[in-house]
């Protein structure tokens, strides 16, 4: 199986390499279909396509010649990569990720999600540690600006400002009086 820039998945036979159909969707993959990942659970075949519109979706296969869209979620960003595996977490088994910069774990039968982490998705071009506080770290990028846990490496605040690039960041200690920069 493969996919297309158009949203369709086109089914290939291995054993006389010939196009056997072509499956297209209105409601699934507008920006095209970037990753798809084939599944068998215990006989149950399906694949999770991820779209360049931010579509993860589920499509049923009978094995043969016919897919059948079942759900689908919308997520943060053009899907990137679909990796689906074992039972990772409470029943979420596959890992997706954005070029936004976010990693989903999500079931892969009832797409149930979660945020796992995220990240810039373009360089950073600036870091700093805000005086008097070693657990904490700010970064900026484009468009947006995030407060980091240095113990937790987890995001605890996002300052989004979009078509804008933040090109440094700097703290200052606060006091209780007004200084004059003369």
């Amino acid at each position: 199986m493969c996919s297309s820039d158009l949203g369709d998945i086109l089914v290939l036979s291995m054993s006389d390499a010939k196009f056997k159909f072509r499956y297209t969707h209105k409601k699934m993959g507008q920006k095209g279909i970037n990753t798809i990942v084939y599944c068998n659970d215990n006989g149950y075949e399906y694949l999770l396509a991820g779209c360049g519109d931010g579509v993860t979706a589920l499509v049923e296969w009978n094995g043969r010649d016919e897919l059948t869209l079942k759900r689908k979620v919308d997520l943060d960003g053009k899907i990137t990569s679909i990796s689906n595996g074992y039972d990772f977490k409470s029943g979420k088994d596959t890992f997706v990720g954005t070029e936004q910069g976010n990693q989903y774990i999500m079931n892969s039968r009832t797409l149930d999600y979660e945020l796992r982490s995220t990240s810039h998705y373009d360089s950073i071009s600036d870091i700093c540690f805000p005086n008097g506080l070693s657990e904490l770290f700010i970064t900026a990028s484009r468009n947006d600006i995030r407060v980091w846990d240095a113990y937790k490496l987890q995001e605890l605040l996002r300052i989004q400002v979009p078509n804008l690039t933040c090109h440094c960041v700097r703290s200052e200690e606060h006091t209780s009086e007004l200084q004059s920069p003369l």
